[in-house]
């Protein structure tokens, strides 16, 4: 009896010394804490180049939100929660803003407003890429706006180029009219009238009747000023 009693206590204590040696040298590694990784800055890349890029890093896309920002195009990241270079653990979330590119605005209209106070409102409303030309009007007082492009009253993004054409009176920008299918002295007459200088004359073989205007530059339509130099060429019997 007292044999058995001595076994029994000898495996009790081999159980609670192995259960010991199992707690001292195995538990740790079981509940070894998760490792620590260094967060990627995704700032400024697009949405799919930042996922790559923190799943690659062992963590996980979080929660994403967007918003309009001027400087920053859609689909790319304004910011990102943890910051870069944060250690975090393991899995960790990260959750990012994205711009939904810059705020449209409505392009006010030029209606009984002068120059000044329309570059003024333009800029209170974020526009800033704006150019001013002259245009030649004999009708409409120096200064005075002409048109606006793009349309006025329409929504746009506040990069959206805006030109403002005002009038210059008899010395602003035109557009050049049309010489082609002119004789060349009645095309002459209209480069004189416009001011414009007419540079050189270029002869062609063509089957259009002898004098006709087949190409002049600048072409139609584009802008010029008064001194602007033209080139046409005109079409010559063929012998």
């Amino acid at each position: 009896m007292k044999r058995a009693f001595i076994l029994i206590a000898m495996y009790l204590f081999g159980f609670v010394i192995g259960f010991a040696l199992i707690g001292l040298f195995f538990m740790p590694m079981l509940s070894k804490p998760a490792q620590d990784v260094k967060v990627p800055n995704v700032i400024g890349l697009s949405l799919p180049e930042a996922e790559t890029i923190i799943k690659k890093s062992g963590l996980t896309l979080g929660v994403l939100d967007s918003t309009v920002d001027a400087s920053t195009p859609a689909g790319y990241v304004i910011k990102q929660k943890p910051l870069p270079d944060k250690f975090v653990k393991l899995g960790r979330s990260v959750h990012l803003l994205i711009s939904k590119g810059p705020p449209r605005i409505r392009l006010p209209r030029t209606e009984n407003i002068a120059l000044d106070k329309y570059l003024e409102l333009l800029g209170q409303l974020g526009f800033r890429n704006i150019t001013v030309e002259s245009l030649r009007s004999f009708e409409i007082p120096i200064g005075q706006i002409i048109k606006v492009i793009p349309e006025p009253n329409w929504e746009y993004k506040i990069t959206e180029p805006v030109t403002i054409y005002v009038s210059g009176g008899e010395h602003g920008i035109f557009l050049m009219p049309r010489l082609i299918g002119l004789k060349l002295e009645e095309a002459v007459d209209l480069v004189v009238a416009n001011k414009l200088i007419l540079e050189e004359v270029i002869e062609l073989p063509s089957n259009e009747t002898s004098g006709t205007v087949l190409v002049q530059y600048p072409e139609e339509g584009m802008k010029v000023k008064e001194g602007d130099r033209v080139t046409l060429t005109v079409s010559k019997k063929r012998r």
